[in-house]
């Protein structure tokens, strides 16, 4: 994966090339278990210019590069109950990831700003929202899902999980819902129909009260050419005990297929609390199956406050990307 072109509104630029390699390994075992082992590497390749550098005073001119091993074990159990209507899985899962350690987890954080636990961090091979950050060290997802199909291409499903990291993670929001040990919980309840509907909520819960922290819900019709309406309440943290208020914003996004390959998209999250625009994201995207290409528009009116005084401040962003999709096996 490649970031031809990267330009913020400051004049600074970065080009970005990331290279990754997996190798994965599932295995069925009595009793109908579930594992699955796997190893991979990545390459990280960043030119900057004029560029922010975590632990650097001036704006930073040149090339820096990173070797990232990794690997996990995963283990899950299906209990499967059928019936004449619809077919019913519980299945306890969890997974135990291994990763090396960096003295610093960053060199800038951009496309990870926005990372936030959530049900779809836990199991992902990226467990956070870009490639910037590097979650710094070991760490173990687990929980419990439920889902029933339907004989008419229904679905609905329950999940409860959280993640326990051993080391302190990288440089995190302190309202991301990553600690220094266990994380806060996450849950999501959802029903798809026909994969041209669907109705999705998702939860995190506080470790310590259970109190309601982040709360997202999203309606979305159509497939490949769609539209989605959302809602999100989160509640913001000066640290990890200190509450300085609840935010509630809207989401709005859709695309239009131009031909079979190419596709433009866009989605907005207007923050209902400030009157101003939170998140705004909008390009062009190309799909082929042996690559894709997208030159993407983004805005980010997000600020992030950390401990260490190096705070985020979103700005306007343009990027080329371009990936190559290389399977081998199955």
């Amino acid at each position: 994966m490649g970031d031809i072109l990267g330009i913020n509104k400051n004049n600074s630029a970065s080009q970005r090339l990331i290279g990754s390699a997996q190798v994965i390994s599932p295995w069925i075992l009595p009793f109908g278990q579930k594992l699955t082992l796997s190893t991979s590497v990545r390459y990280d390749v960043y030119n900057f210019i004029d560029t922010p550098i975590y632990g650097v005073s001036n704006d930073f001119s040149g090339i820096r590069t990173r070797f990232l091993p990794s690997g996990y074990v995963q283990w899950s159990l299906p209990f499967i109950k059928g019936g004449d209507n619809w077919t019913h899985i519980i299945e306890p899962k969890t997974k135990l990831t291994i990763q090396r350690r960096l003295k610093s987890s960053s060199f800038v954080n951009i496309d990870s700003a926005g990372s936030l636990l959530s049900d779809v961090m836990l199991f992902s091979d990226n467990r956070l929202s870009g490639y910037d950050l590097w979650t710094n060290g070991n760490y173990v997802d687990y929980g419990m899902g439920w889902t029933a199909f339907s004989i008419n291409d229904k679905r609905s499903e329950l999940f409860v999980g959280q993640s326990y990291d051993f080391f302190i993670p990288g440089k995190l929001d302190p309202n991301s819902g990553f600690h220094n040990g266990a994380s806060d919980y996450v849950a999501r309840a959802a029903f798809y129909s026909d994969e041209s509907f669907s109705f999705l909520n998702r939860f995190r819960f506080a470790n310590s009260d259970l109190s309601l922290r982040h709360f997202e819900s999203n309606v979305r019709f159509g497939i490949k050419d769609y539209i989605e309406l959302g809602y999100i309440r989160a509640t913001q943290f000066t640290d990890a005990l200190v509450l300085d208020r609840v935010i509630s914003e809207a989401v709005v996004g859709g695309s239009v297929k131009i031909t079979d390959r190419l596709s433009f998209r866009t989605r907005i999250i207007y923050n209902i609390s400030d009157s101003g625009i939170q998140h705004l994201n909008t390009g062009l995207y190309y799909e082929h199956p042996c690559y894709t290409m997208s030159l993407e528009y983004s805005k980010d009116g997000a600020e992030r406050i950390y401990p260490d005084g190096e705070n985020y401040y979103g700005g306007t962003r343009l990027r080329f990307k371009f990936a190559l999709k290389i399977n081998e096996g199955k």
